[in-house]
This record gives structure tokens, sequence and C-alpha cells, in this order.
């Protein structure tokens, strides 16, 4: 950028161009009990002290958007994303993320607003090998069913041992755990009007009668046992389901995993298989990826500059080769994508990964759906 800033002064400032460095400074901020991160740039952009790069979820981007505190990054005078080739793009971008990262903005013009970082992650379901094993029930496979996922929690539903067949939790973020249920029915969250420009509710359908039906038996119907006594359901759902998951006292947890790395669980106690089969045949998992975007009010070009290159390189091919390296010289090859392995040279290692984990990571691409992102998704 120098030659450029040099020649502009009055644009870029009078500075030293020869001698310049950049120094990065994490942000934190204040967070509205509930809502994680998902708040803190909101509360800096309203404060006035927000970070040059936002972390942008899917289902909060509308209100970034349209609220206009996003930069559009394929400005051609910025040279942003059209610098970017397809190789690169396709390396750093699923195509599936598209329609949630290039959309209409607060002026109706089509921008790209965000980049997905650190990979995409796909719902996947985890499962006790030790638990399971102790009840003796066979390790669910790809192609298993709804009706396999509630014969197997009845079977570990035991509140005399304190054990369950699945964590589901309640209040706000339930309907994290059953959209995938929705989906694998055949129903929607939302649709998009594209003449009208319009999103509307779409989840009063068939599929969702079916969804609903089926998750309200696995979380509250009625059965007794041995002794007489009444329980509800076979899931847990209180504020120490992680707990008991950590313990072995939970079967089956629906969680994300990332695309680039498995570090997340413990393949000698964990197994990991794609979401189950709904009633007619069809099968929805969730999309889901960690977004960056520029704030549109940075004052000072360079930096924005600067931030983008940020951006743009942390998910590049070349960096993403050094944290394989990086991995697999510490010993923790096997949790890498073997896609990863594969690309970057260490075949030999691939063996060593968590078998059929590839697989389920794959079926979670191919049938997923992206985390609903349209207007007043954060309520969704």
């Amino acid at each position: 950028y120098a030659a450029k800033y040099k020649a502009n002064p009055e644009k870029y400032g009078k500075h030293n161009w020869d001698n310049v460095t950049v120094q990065m400074h994490k942000f934190s901020g204040i967070s509205i009990e509930g809502m994680g991160m998902d708040s803190r740039p909101l509360m800096a952009i309203a404060g006035g002290v927000p970070p040059d790069i936002l972390y942008v979820n899917f289902r909060q981007s509308d209100t970034y958007i349209l609220g206009g505190f996003l930069y559009p990054l394929d400005k051609k005078e910025d040279g942003y994303f059209s610098s970017m080739t397809k190789e690169e793009l396709d390396f750093s971008i699923n195509s599936k993320i598209w329609p949630v990262i290039k959309r209409k903005g607060p002026n109706g013009n089509m921008h790209v607003w965000a980049k997905p970082t650190g990979g995409i992650l796909g719902k996947v379901v985890f499962y006790r090998k030790d638990l399971l094993n102790e009840f003796g029930i066979e390790y669910p496979k790809n192609d298993w069913t709804w009706a396999e996922l509630m014969a197997n929690c009845k079977k570990l539903t035991d509140p005399e041992k304190g054990t369950y067949g699945i964590s589901i939790g309640k209040g706000m973020n339930e309907s994290f755990y059953w959209v995938t249920f929705l989906w694998s029915a055949g129903g929607e969250v939302m649709s998009y009007n594209k003449r009208k420009d319009q999103w509307t509710a779409a989840f009063d359908s068939d599929g969702a009668v079916k969804a609903l039906d089926f998750y309200t038996k696995l979380c509250s119907q009625p059965w007794q046992d041995k002794a007489g006594r009444d329980h509800f359901g076979y899931a847990a759902r209180g504020t120490e389901d992680r707990l008991k998951w950590s313990l072995g006292k939970i079967g089956f947890l629906s969680g994300y995993i990332d695309e680039k790395l498995f570090a997340t669980i413990s393949p000698d106690v964990t197994g990991m298989v794609a979401v189950p089969i709904g009633p007619d045949g069809k099968r929805g998992g969730e999309l889901n990826s960690r977004m960056q975007g520029l704030f549109a009010k940075i004052k000072d070009v360079p930096v924005r500059d600067a931030a983008w290159e940020y951006m743009r390189y942390i998910d590049c091919r070349e960096a993403v080769e050094i944290r394989t390296k990086k991995m697999v010289e510490g010993g923790l090859g096997r949790f890498v994508n073997p896609k990863y392995l594969r690309m970057f040279g260490y075949n030999d290692i691939i063996r060593m990964a968590p078998k059929g984990w590839e697989e389920t990571f794959k079926i979670a691409m191919d049938t997923g759906k992206p985390e609903p992102y349209g207007k007043n998704c954060q309520t969704v």
C-alpha cells in the first residue's frame, strides 16, 4: 500500500510509510447477560468505542447490515474482495454462505458485508461411547433415524442412575435444538420473497407439526419406571446438563463441529454421527460460521486497509497450512480434518484420525442449512 499512500497524502495522511508498525488489540466490551459475545459490538457502537473488526453472526447480520454498521467489502475502489482470486474465495467461503454475506444494504444495493473465518461449522450429534456401552446400545451410524434416536433415549433414561437419553436446552436457546427436527421433517423457519424483498415466518406447516410432536415426546412424554413412579420425557433439560454430559450421564448431545479442527471432543470417549433422518427420509442440520466485518465508520483508510489484510489473511490457504503444520508438530494431527491433512501433504496422519468423522462432516455440509439470517432472526 505504501506507493498508493505516498501518491495521495491528502487522502491517506502525511506519514512516513516506510516505517510502519501494526499493533493489534483484542476487543473487550460490555455484554448483555444471556446474549454472550453477540451483544458486545452493538454495545460498543452505541458507546462510541467500536472495534475496527466486528464479530457478526448469522442471526444478527440483518441488524448490522441495515443499521449501516458494516462497510461493503466489495467496493472496487478499495480492491478488497475484487483482489481475491476465485481460488482464494472458494477456499475460504463455502458456497452455502454466500446468501448470508452478500445481500441488500440500507440503500437497496447488493454488497458483500462480512467474511467467514475459522471454517464452517456443521451440526452433528455427539454420543458418549462409555454410556452406550454400559447399556448395551450399538453406536449409531450415519443412516440412523428419529425412531432409533427415540428408542435409544428410552433405554438410556434411568432416573435412579441419573442417566438421560439426550441433552436439550430450554428457554431462549431451545430453538437451537428444535430446528434440526423442523428441517428434517421438511419444515422451514422463514421464507424470503425476492420480489417484495420480504421475510416471512414459515414454521406453520405439516413438517413443523411432525417435528414438534416428536420433540414434545422426546422432552415430556409420560412414562413410569419399574417402581411405578411417574416421569416425563427422556431429556436432561437443566443448567447442569454440560456437567452431566462431561460425567458420562447423558447419551446424546447436539452441537457444532468445526470444518478445520475436530479438537473440541475426545474421540476415545465421544463419538460423532450425522443428525438423524426424519420420518420422510429428509435430513437437515444447521450450518454456521464465525464472521467478521469492517466497521463502517473507520476514519483512517490505512487502518481499514490493515484491518482488511488481517481478515483476509487469517483464513487463507497459507494461514491454514501454518495451523495444520503446528497441530501436526504438536502431536494433535489426528484432530485436523483429513481434508486439510491431505491438502498439505500429511497423508500418513490421516489413518490416525477418528474413523468416519470426515464422512459425518461431509453429510453435515451436504444436508445443512445456514442458521436463519433474515430480518428479526435474533428473536427466531
